[in-house]
């Protein structure tokens, strides 16, 4: 879901030339719906800071913080139960998840 969302970004982009206002917005142009948040079931969050479109799941604590507490180097692969070294799980964070852009070296939006 999120390469699909990061690829229609790109497309909707390279077509009107400035990101979308929200991802509803790219339905059915570019998306053929808005992808739910595996933690709620509502639509993924989305925001451009910067000129930079960033995409985020609210996390396990069920609070949006509009990524102002962002998880720092964990995928949303590791929260849904990737195992930790030595059989144990992640702890889950009190923090939202960025999902796009990939979070490099801990950067915020």
């Amino acid at each position: 879901d999120v390469s699909r969302v990061a690829i229609a970004l790109h497309r909707h982009r390279a077509t009107t030339g400035r990101w979308p206002e929200t991802l509803a917005a790219m339905v059915p142009s570019c998306l053929a719906a808005v992808p739910e948040d595996p933690f709620t079931g509502e639509p993924l969050r989305y925001a451009v800071r910067n000129d930079t479109p960033f995409v985020w799941s609210v996390g396990p604590d069920l609070r949006d913080d509009g990524l102002a507490h962002a998880w720092p180097g964990q995928s949303l692969y590791n929260m849904i139960g990737r195992p930790a070294e030595r059989g144990a799980a992640y702890p889950p964070p009190a923090a939202d998840i960025q999902l796009w852009p990939p979070l490099m070296d801990a950067v915020s939006p």
